[in-house]
């Protein structure tokens, strides 16, 4: 418990963050994608290689004109990261805030 006063939910390590991310469509400017990871760099080479499990995302990425890593940047909302604990709490409200790919409320996909 922290000191009389202290209104934290949890302490904050920068060591142990997390990034939520997000692929833009250069035409419509519109997100179409959002994830977590510790490494944007790394996580966009990967979704655009051959061999990733995201099947929806490598679908829309065949149809395109760009590479996943062109289109990808930080969430601007959070440009500090969020800890790593809590990254799939964050991960889940963009989604569904962004309506992307793979949103559980949109039952068309």
């Amino acid at each position: 418990m922290g000191k009389k006063g202290d209104t934290k939910l949890m302490a904050y390590d920068a060591n142990q963050r997390t990034w939520i991310y997000e692929a833009i469509d250069p035409d419509t400017r519109k997100a179409f994608y959002v994830g977590r990871t510790s490494d944007v760099l790394r996580r966009g080479a990967e979704h655009d290689r051959k061999s990733s499990k995201c099947r929806l995302l490598a679908s829309r990425i065949k149809l395109s004109n760009f590479r996943f890593a062109d289109v990808v940047r930080i969430v601007p909302e959070l440009p500090h990261g969020v800890p790593a604990s809590r990254g799939w709490e964050f991960e889940g409200f963009f989604i569904i805030q962004r309506k992307t790919l793979y949103d559980p409320s949109d039952h068309e996909r």
